[in-house]
């Protein structure tokens, strides 16, 4: 068997040029610190917004509050009222006179309502 010349593969004289092998990303976005700056920037605000209305909140809290005491005298009439019963007029007028006008309603079924001795409802 006769031999077969195999040309080999060389490199060329003088070698192959430079390979590019460098990454070339563009920078795409803002850089982490600013990120970063964003973020605590976003966080502040959402505080500063909770902290006022917490503070709004607790403003309507304490009006409620003083309108319920400014109520409380109305409130404590109406009760007075429906515990002795009727209509203002009937409670206020016609009760007070029937007191006064009958001695034997000066028993312990009367009660005092506003400074009045009032018939207790049985």
């Amino acid at each position: 068997m006769a031999a077969i010349k195999v040309r080999q593969d060389l490199p060329p004289p003088g070698g192959y040029g430079p390979v590019d092998y460098k990454r070339n990303i563009p920078r795409r976005g803002p850089s982490g610190y600013s990120m970063f700056g964003i973020g605590i920037g976003i966080l502040m605000f959402g505080y500063w917004r909770l902290f006022k209305w917490n503070r709004e909140r607790r403003r309507l809290q304490i009006e409620d509050l003083e309108a319920r005491v400014a109520l409380l005298p109305l409130l404590h009439a109406e009760q007075d009222r429906r515990q002795v019963g009727g209509s203002v007029a009937e409670t206020y007028c016609h009760k007070i006179e029937r007191v006064s006008m009958q001695p034997d309603l000066q028993s312990s079924k009367t009660k005092i309502l506003h400074k009045h001795k009032v018939r207790a409802k049985v």
